[in-house]
């Protein structure tokens, strides 16, 4: 970042995670605010924060194949089904505990992201999102058929997950776990993006046909990008089966997994802060427009298509969003970042979108 004041000396100042005092500075603040927050706010802010880290996994995993390896999937709803019935099966049924469950969620997800992954290497484009598609319905088909089998007609009912001797059974104790949860794979998605392997991948998303020119094997990281994807997806779709304590087919539906693409759209593709603000403006919106409804005094017609409304108009923001800033929420956010890290020079903001 010449233009900043910040120069990199070495390459190990160029590694670093952490390069800036304002990076710094809000890093920070955002540990900070993350421990304070449920002693400021209620339990039903931190389940909302709750459902925001969970979905916060799932766009970092969806943003890994779709926003760096440019490969539209909307079958990751039917990986996040996955990740959901792995709980019932191991935890249920075979008796793993709690913190082996993940894991073999993980690999669950891993192994059906090959399986979703292997006919890309023959088709392109629109027929890869088909073929996505497809094992979306796969997959929650196969849910159905184990619920039937398995006696549980009205899905499958999960009790609080122990830790030794520690139950959780409140938003307020889940916080701390998917803070660490989520911690933990946002440092492993930060340093993959940074590594070979996430190079290829951005090479392969911006233009394949030139990777493939500089020696990169376009199917071996095209596979590779489907199962870290779907890994950290159901991942993500285990955590929401424990903490709902509910788990149905009816709940994986086609829209669950354009939600999930919604969440990136908004956010910014390829971005690890756009997964993060993807998944709370998707998350909490919702909620939000909820709120706003009950406060304003609709004539009865309204009340009785709030629904409807809120649907409606959730879409429009998100079309709308997407027209006005193709870069998403990360695009304004790096504006922000760059004003600040060049201010009080103008002549170095002038510089900086000469760049």
């Amino acid at each position: 970042m010449p233009a900043s004041g910040y120069f990199k000396t070495s390459y190990m100042s160029d590694m670093k995670l952490v390069d800036t005092r304002f990076r710094f500075f809000w890093l920070m603040f955002l540990c900070l605010s993350l421990i304070i927050f449920p002693l400021l706010f209620s339990s039903y802010y931190v389940h909302l924060a709750n459902l925001v880290m969970i979905n916060a996994i799932v766009a970092l995993g969806l943003n890994i194949l779709t926003g760096r390896a440019g490969v539209i999937s909307l079958g990751h709803g039917g990986i996040y089904a996955a990740g959901a019935y792995s709980v019932p099966i191991l935890y249920l049924q075979l008796k793993v505990p709690f913190l082996l469950v993940l894991p073999g969620a993980l690999l669950a997800g891993a192994v059906f992201g090959l399986i979703m992954g292997l006919p890309s290497l023959r088709l392109r484009a629109l027929y890869i999102v088909l073929g996505t598609l497809a094992m979306h319905f796969i997959l929650v088909y196969l849910g159905k058929e184990y619920q039937s089998f398995a006696g549980f007609h009205y899905g499958v009912s999960i009790p609080d997950p122990l830790i030794g001797n520690f139950i959780l059974n409140r938003s307020v104790k889940w916080y701390p776990l998917l803070i660490i949860i989520t911690w933990g794979v946002t440092v492993f998605g930060v340093n993959l993006l940074r590594s070979r392997v996430g190079r290829a991948w951005t090479a392969i998303g911006d233009r394949d046909f030139v990777a493939l020119a500089v020696g990169i094997n376009i199917g071996y990281y095209k596979i590779l990008a489907f199962v870290v994807s779907s890994a950290l997806v159901a991942l993500g779709g285990a955590l929401s089966a424990y903490y709902t304590h509910f788990v149905t087919a009816e709940t994986y539906t086609i829209w669950l997994g354009i939600n999930f693409v919604a969440m990136i759209l908004i956010g910014g593709l390829g971005s690890i802060t756009g997964s993060f603000l993807g998944a709370l403006f998707v998350t909490v919106l919702p909620y939000a427009l909820s709120g706003i409804f009950e406060l304003l005094p609709l004539p009865l017609v309204f009340e009785a298509r709030k629904a409807a409304i809120e649907l409606t108009l959730f879409g429009f923001l998100i079309v709308l969003f997407v027209l006005v800033e193709p870069l998403g929420l990360a695009g304004i956010w790096k504006t922000i970042n760059n004003y600040f890290s060049l201010w009080p020079f103008r002549y170095r903001r002038s510089f900086s979108k000469t760049r």
